[in-house]
């Protein structure tokens, strides 16, 4: 299937609200309205056509390369201003823009209202960077005004401001670092089983920031320290206290609720650490109500949840409630959660990810099967075989693959299991899986 162009997809992601806003927007817009006409047919598409779209344009005589250009630009432009306000980052970029049109038009009192406020929101925010840009604002405003004796004044408190921020900056940068190595030693090792393994790991955790908390300066850095102890003990199998850790990482969070209606991601990634970790040591009660608590997020007073964080907190809930009810054999409810959530996942299928649809389908037919509900079964594991993807782990589907069989024995097809047999040997082969034993 062809790939569909980013402006066919940017239109069709735009939810009710933004395309009325872009079409009150423009509507006032002087000038050749081609592209509006060029946003109207795209929006109607179903399917990416060019050769329809161009066919259905073709009387209005328009150059439909340069009118895709223009409207992903008055989209943007649109777009900026409809989410001016949807987060800290977005606000202060604004501001800064904001800064300069005043600074160059000379309206330095309002100019430093704007840097006031905005500065406020970068420290609570820990935008360092932006800090740095509005103190140096700040100093330019007063050298223009000719106010040298403020600038005299405050210029220590500035320069201390200023090293501030780069220390916190420097030290978060050295965090990140560390976030890396401990990423890639997972992506090369995963859980370590060799004495060499368990020495790599216990010699990136003797890194001197990583011997006390309090060393991690800002926020964001704290939650770095968490995650590397988390990771730590989980891949050296310390399972209890990877739980312990992950549990103060979301207590800390919880006990600075300003920082967590800024950060609802982080808030999310530690609690969905800590259902995973609770599964772990099989504390199942424990996981399903840190899942409600995710779940719940949304009720948090002056809290927004970008879509992007809704999808993933659906899918999380969604898969990792359904592997607690199998782990714990309750697989009535997990078939019962598939049917109360199916609906939210089938209207969120495009943006899906393959390797979440795959173990989505995998859960539910483990289900079925437990359940004597065979051919229930078939169904989802013809879904995420007929799927396959290198992009996908393979372990996931030769998993797939084995319940396929032993469904297709539970239902006395016994014709087939000579070929499914085969099947899975040259997927294994092809996929580089060894044989061990007899």
């Amino acid at each position: 299937m062809p790939k569909t162009p980013p402006l066919h997809e940017l239109i069709h992601s735009l939810s009710t609200n933004e395309k009325r806003y872009f079409k009150l927007f423009t509507a006032n817009s002087s000038g050749d309205k081609n592209y509006q006409k060029l946003f109207n047919a795209i929006e109607k598409e179903k399917i990416n056509d060019p050769k329809q779209l161009k066919k259905r344009l073709g009387s209005t005589g328009m150059n439909i390369s340069y009118e895709k250009a223009y409207l992903q630009k008055m989209l943007m432009r649109a777009l900026r201003n409809f989410h001016e306000d949807s987060s800290p980052e977005i606000s202060l970029h604004q501001a800064l823009a904001d800064i300069e049109i005043l600074f160059n038009k000379q309206n330095y009192d309002l100019c430093l209202d704007v840097i006031k406020d905005a500065t406020k929101i970068a420290d609570d925010n820990e935008h360092y960077t932006i800090l740095i840009q509005l103190l140096k604002w700040q100093r330019r405003i007063m050298l223009r005004k000719g106010q040298y004796a403020d600038v005299a004044l405050q210029n220590s408190a500035l320069i201390e401001k200023e090293k501030e921020c780069l220390a916190k900056l420097e030290n978060l940068m050295h965090f990140k670092d560390l976030q890396s190595q401990f990423l890639y030693l997972i992506s090369q090792k995963g859980n370590a089983r060799r004495v060499e393994e368990m020495d790599e790991f216990k010699e990136l955790i003797k890194h001197p920031l990583l011997q006390k908390e309090e060393y991690a300066l800002s926020h964001n850095a704290r939650l770095l320290y968490f995650d590397c102890w988390n990771w730590y003990y989980q891949h050296t199998l310390q399972v209890i206290k990877a739980y312990e850790t992950i549990h103060r990482m979301v207590s800390y969070i919880e006990e600075n609720p300003a920082k967590l209606l800024q950060h609802p991601q982080a808030y999310m990634a530690a609690l969905s650490s800590l259902a995973n970790r609770c599964s772990n040591i099989e504390k199942y009660d424990e996981a399903l109500h840190t899942i409600e608590k995710m779940e719940q997020m949304h009720t948090i007073k002056g809290i927004k949840i970008p879509k992007s964080l809704q999808t993933e907190i659906l899918t999380y809930s969604v898969e990792r409630r359904l592997m607690i009810y199998s782990f714990s054999r309750d697989f009535k409810k997990g078939v019962e959660w598939y049917e109360k959530t199916k609906e939210d996942i089938a209207k969120n299928r495009k943006v899906l990810r393959p390797t979440f649809l795959s173990m989505y389908h995998q859960l539910i037919a483990l289900c079925h099967v437990h359940l004597h509900q065979y051919e229930d079964a078939l169904k989802h594991l013809r879904i995420v075989l007929d799927e396959v993807d290198d992009k996908q782990r393979h372990d996931s589907f030769l998993y797939s693959h084995l319940l396929h069989i032993i469904t297709h024995f539970e239902l006395k097809n016994y014709e087939l299991l000579p070929y499914l047999i085969k099947s899975v040997k040259r997927f294994s082969q092809s996929r580089g899986f060894k044989r061990t034993g007899t």
